[in-house]
């Protein structure tokens, strides 16, 4: 083998490498939207823009306080784990965190956001951001923020394996494209 062939073969793997992590993460993403669990989400409203990704709506699940099981509450900022499960009421609630992951049933992997008793905690969910179409994102973000104190704007979040996606931003029972239309 001549030092160039071993260069391309070199050349080669990293080329795919490079593919292959963001490959990765795009393929969980879309898995999680096709066979996650689906969870509805109650949401509190937050001129966002992301210069990479572009225009959103930001969007925060108000369902951000779990009991915790650990034995010690973890610090700030560190990784737990929250169980879901539906309530009653058709929405998500969060049942119990952790530093481990559960070993049935679905949880979303997130954030320390604080400590509010010895055997509660308040948790950052990964579910701030419903990207749309460019030209639509400042009115639904209008449209998000008037019906959002009226308790009427909810999220449809896929879960899987610790992964939570959100699917759909509603106002009422319309997903938000649909309400700008029937506005």
């Amino acid at each position: 083998m001549t030092r160039r062939d071993r260069f391309l073969i070199a050349f080669a793997v990293l080329a795919v490498a490079q593919l292959a992590v963001p490959g990765s993460r795009l393929l969980l993403r879309e898995l999680t939207l096709r066979t996650g669990a689906r969870y509805r989400f109650q949401t509190a409203p937050v001129d966002p823009y992301d210069a990479f990704r572009g225009r959103f709506v930001s969007v925060r699940a108000t369902a951000d306080v779990a009991p915790f099981d650990g034995a010690q509450v973890p610090k700030h900022g560190e990784r737990v784990y929250v169980s879901v499960a539906e309530g009653e009421d058709g929405f998500a609630r969060l049942t119990s965190a952790d530093t481990s992951r559960p070993a049935s049933g679905d949880y979303i992997a997130a954030r320390m956001a604080g400590t509010i008793s010895s055997n509660e905690v308040r948790v950052a969910l990964p579910l701030d951001r419903f990207y749309m179409n460019e030209r639509l994102a400042p009115e639904a973000e209008r449209a998000y923020r008037q019906s959002a104190g009226a308790r009427d704007a909810w999220l449809a979040v896929r879960v899987r394996r610790g992964m939570a996606v959100i699917e759909e931003l509603y106002i009422g029972e319309k997903p938000i494209a649909e309400y700008l239309k029937a506005e």
